[in-house]
C-alpha cells in the first residue's frame, strides 16, 4: 500500500507538469484563434501537426530508453546511459531539422498549402535544440525526482507561451513570428535542461555503465517503428481532412478533435511511472505477475475515478467549452470534440507499459503496423463514400476502439490470466454510470421552466456544483472511493504544508503569509471564527498575527516568538498600544488579561496622556484577569496572579500579585 501511495505522488507531480504545460497550451490556442485568422491558424496548426508527427519517427523510441534501462542499472552508472542517449537525440534532431528544410517544398505539395514551405525552414532548426530535452521526464521519475518536473515545466512552458505570443501581439500577427519566438525559447529551453539532467547523479563518481549503442537501438528500434506506425494512425485523418476539405476545415477539425488535457496529463503521468515499476518487476526472475496485475488494475481504476466525471463535465457542456476557448467561429468543432471524448473513455487503458517492459516491443511494433495499414484505408473508403469529415473522425474513434482491444488481448497472454482481468469493464462502466446520472439530474432540473430566467452560464455553474456533490455523497451507494484516489497526495501536500508553515517554523514573531496565520496553533474551530472575524469582518483586520474574536487589540502592539498563539487563543483580553506595547518571548497571557499603555485625560476624556510604553519581559505569565497599567515594566520570568492589578514596574525572576500587585515571593 505505501508502494501504491508512493506511485500516486509520483504520478501527481507528473500530472501536475502536465497541467502547467497543458494550460499554458490552451492559452496560447486561445490567443492565436484570436489574432490569427483562420487560414494562418491552419497553416500554423499544420506546422504543429508535422512536427508533432516526425518527432515520433526520429526521436527512434529513445525517450522510452530511460525508463526501461536506468532501473536496471546502478545510479552511478546512468549519467553514463543518460549522456549516450541524449547525443543519439542530438543526432536524430539535426536529422529532422535537415528533412524539413530539405522537404519542406514537398511537404507542402503533399497538404496542399504553399504557405508551409517557407514556415517549415524556418521551423527546421527546432527539433535539434529540442530533442536532447525529451529524457528530462525519464531520469527524473526513475530516481524518484519527479517533485522538479512541475518546476520545469512551468518555466519552459511559460517562456514558449512568451516567446509565441508576444510577437504576435506587439509585431504583427504573422505565423512567422510565432516560429521566431519558439527557436528563441527551444534554445533557452536546451540550456535549462542540460542543468536539470544532472541533478540526480550530483556528487556521484559516475561509472562506465557497458550499454552499447546497439543495445540501446536494439531495444527502441521495434519502438520507432511503432511510433512510425503510430505517427501514420494519428495523421491519417488530418492528412485526409487536410488534403480533401481545406485549411478552414483543417482548423475546425483540430481544434475540436483534441484530447482533453486532464486526460493525457493523468494517462501521460500513470504511463511514466508505471513504466520504471514493471521494467523492474519483469526483470525479477521470480513471478510477478499476480502483483504486475494489481498495479496495473489499480491504476486503471484510479485513472477512470479521475478521468471519467471529468469526460461526462466537458462531454455536457462541450459547447461553452469550445465557443470560450476558441470564439462562436468554431462551432463546428463541437462535434469533433464530442467525438474525440467518446474515444477519451478507451484512453485511460494505457497498455503500452506492459508491452514494453515485458519486452514485447516486437508486438508493439507489429500491432502498430497492422493499425496504421487500417487507419489509412478506413479514412480512405470513409472519405471516398461519404465525404464528409464528421465520418472521418468516427473511423478515428473506431480505430483506437480496435487498438486497445487487440493490446488487451496480447496483455492476457502475457500475464497467464482471463480477458476480464485485463479488462475491468465492470468497474469501468460503473464509474461511467455513476459519472452520467450524477450530472444528469441536476442537468434535467436546471432545464425546467421555472428556471428559465437563470442565464445560461450560471446554470453551466450550479449543474457543475450540483454534479460534484452528487458524485461524492453517493459514490459509496456504487461502492466507488473518489476520495481515496487523491488522499496519498492531500496527505503529502497537507504534511508537506504543515512543516513548512507550522508555528515553530515561523521566520517572524507574527504570520508572515495566510497560510502561517492559518496554522496558529489553536483549535481549528477557533480559528475559523477567528479568521470570519478578522479577515471577512475586519475586527482587529490591521494586524498581522491571528487575534481572539473576543478580544481587541489597538495601537502599536510588538509580540515576541511564541506569543502569538495565546493572543488567538485567550478570550476577552484588552491590549491598548496607544503609547506601545512589548511582549517578550514565549510570555503566555492568560484569558481576561488587560494591558492597558495609556490613560485618558482628566481634563478632556477624548485624549490620552503620554507615557513610556509598556515592557513586558521573557517568558513571563499574565495570570487570568490581570491588569497592567501604563508605564510598567516587568522583567524576565516573572509570573503575575490571577486579578492582579499592576500599578508600578517589577524586576526579573518574581511572583507577583495583589490590588496593587506586589512581590510575593522570588521565582526561582
Amino acid at each position: 500500500m505505501k508502494d501504491q501511495n508512493n506511485n500516486t505522488i509520483q504520478a501527481f507531480w507528473v500530472a501536475l507538469s502536465s497541467l502547467s504545460g497543458i494550460l499554458i497550451s490552451i492559452v496560447s490556442a486561445s490567443i492565436l484563434s484570436r489574432y490569427l485568422s483562420k487560414a494562418d491558424l491552419g497553416t500554423y496548426k499544420q506546422i504543429l501537426y508535422i512536427y508533432t508527427s516526425l518527432s515520433i519517427v526520429f526521436s527512434a523510441g529513445l525517450p522510452s530508453v530511460y525508463s526501461y534501462y536506468l532501473p536496471r542499472y546502478k545510479k552511478v552508472q546512468g549519467f553514463h546511459i543518460v549522456k549516450k542517449i541524449s547525443k543519439l537525440l542530438f543526432l536524430c534532431g539535426a536529422a529532422l531539422s535537415v528533412t524539413l528544410f530539405l522537404g519542406s517544398s514537398l511537404i507542402a505539395d503533399l497538404l496542399a498549402n504553399s504557405d508551409l514551405t517557407y514556415g517549415l525552414q524556418l521551423f527546421a532548426i527546432i527539433p535539434m535544440l529540442l530533442f536532447p530535452t525529451l529524457g528530462v521526464e525519464g531520469v527524473l521519475v526513475s530516481y524518484n525526482m519527479s517533485y522538479i518536473l512541475p518546476i520545469y515545466n512551468s518555466i519552459t512552458k511559460l517562456l514558449m507561451l512568451f516567446c509565441i505570443v508576444f510577437p504576435i501581439i506587439l509585431i504583427a500577427p504573422k505565423v512567422e513570428y510565432a516560429i521566431f519566438g519558439w527557436i528563441i525559447s527551444s534554445f533557452i529551453t536546451l540550456l535549462i535542461t542540460v542543468i536539470i539532467i544532472k541533478i540526480p547523479f550530483k556528487n556521484l563518481a559516475i561509472q562506465n555503465s557497458h550499454l552499447s549503442y546497439k543495445t540501446i537501438l536494439k531495444y527502441s528500434s521495434p519502438i520507432m517503428v511503432a511510433s512510425l506506425a503510430g505517427v501514420a494512425i494519428n495523421s491519417a485523418d488530418q492528412f485526409f481532412i487536410s488534403r480533401y476539405f481545406g485549411k478552414e476545415v483543417f482548423a475546425e477539425f483540430s481544434n475540436g478533435f483534441i484530447q482533453l488535457p486532464f486526460v493525457g496529463m493523468v494517462v501521460g503521468s500513470a504511463s511514466t511511472v508505471l513504466m520504471p515499476k514493471l521494467s523492474s518487476f519483469f526483470s525479477n526472475q521470480n513471478d510477478n505477475n499476480i502483483a504486475i496485475l494489481d498495479l496495473w488494475k489499480s491504476t486503471i481504476k484510479k485513472s477512470a475515478l479521475i478521468i471519467y466525471p471529468i469526460i461526462v463535465l466537458f462531454y455536457t457542456f462541450s459547447n461553452y467549452f469550445i465557443i470560450i476557448l476558441y470564439s462562436d467561429l468554431y462551432t463546428e468543432s463541437i462535434k469533433y470534440f464530442q467525438l474525440k471524448l467518446i474515444s477519451n473513455l478507451f484512453n485511460v487503458i494505457i497498455f503500452a507499459p506492459i508491452l514494453l517492459s515485458s519486452g514485447n516491443s516486437r508486438f508493439y511494433m507489429n500491432l502498430h503496423m497492422f493499425i496504421a495499414l487500417l487507419a489509412w484505408g478506413g479514412q480512405f473508403a470513409a472519405i471516398m463514400l461519404f465525404k464528409n469529415p464528421i465520418v472521418s473522425a468516427c473511423v478515428s474513434v473506431l480505430i483506437l476502439v480496435i487498438t486497445v482491444f487487440a493490446a488487451l488481448l496480447k496483455m492476457k497472454n502475457i500475464l497467464q490470466t482471463s480477458f476480464k482481468e485485463v479488462f475491468p469493464y465492470k468497474v469501468l462502466l460503473l464509474i461511467l454510470i455513476h459519472s452520467v446520472i450524477s450530472i444528469a439530474l441536476p442537468k434535467v432540473l436546471l432545464s425546467l421552466k421555472y428556471f428559465d430566467p437563470i442565464p445560461e452560464l450560471f446554470k453551466a455553474c450550479i449543474v457543475f456544483l450540483l454534479f460534484i456533490f452528487i458524485l461524492i455523497t453517493t459514490s459509496h451507494i456504487f461502492k466507488l472511493d473518489y476520495i481515496n484516489v487523491y488522499k496519498p497526495i492531500l496527505i503529502k501536500l497537507k504534511n508537506y504544508v504543515y512543516k513548512k508553515y507550522r508555528f515553530d517554523n515561523w521566520k517572524r514573531e507574527y504570520p508572515s503569509n495566510l497560510i502561517e496565520y492559518l496554522y496558529t496553533p489553536v483549535g481549528l474551530s477557533l480559528r475559523i471564527v477567528n479568521f470570519i472575524f478578522q479577515k471577512i469582518f475586519r475586527l482587529n483586520g490591521e494586524f498581522k498575527f491571528m487575534v481572539h474574536f473576543t478580544t481587541i487589540v489597538s495601537g502599536k502592539i510588538e509580540i515576541g516568538k511564541g506569543v502569538a498563539q495565546y493572543i488567538a487563543g485567550s478570550s476577552g483580553c484588552y491590549l491598548q498600544g496607544i503609547n506601545g506595547i512589548k511582549i517578550g518571548d514565549f510570555t503566555m497571557i492568560a484569558p481576561g488579561v488587560k494591558i492597558i499603555s495609556a490613560n485618558h485625560n482628566i481634563k478632556k476624556f477624548s485624549e490620552h496622556d503620554y507615557t513610556k510604553p509598556i515592557v513586558i519581559g521573557k517568558k513571563c505569565w499574565l495570570g487570568t484577569n490581570c491588569v497592567i497599567l501604563p508605564g510598567v515594566e516587568i522583567g524576565d520570568n516573572v509570573i503575575v496572579g490571577a486579578g492582579s492589578v499592576v500599578t508600578k514596574s517589577f524586576g526579573s525572576n518574581l511572583i507577583i500579585a495583589g490590588n496593587p500587585a506586589m512581590i510575593i515571593r522570588e521565582n526561582n
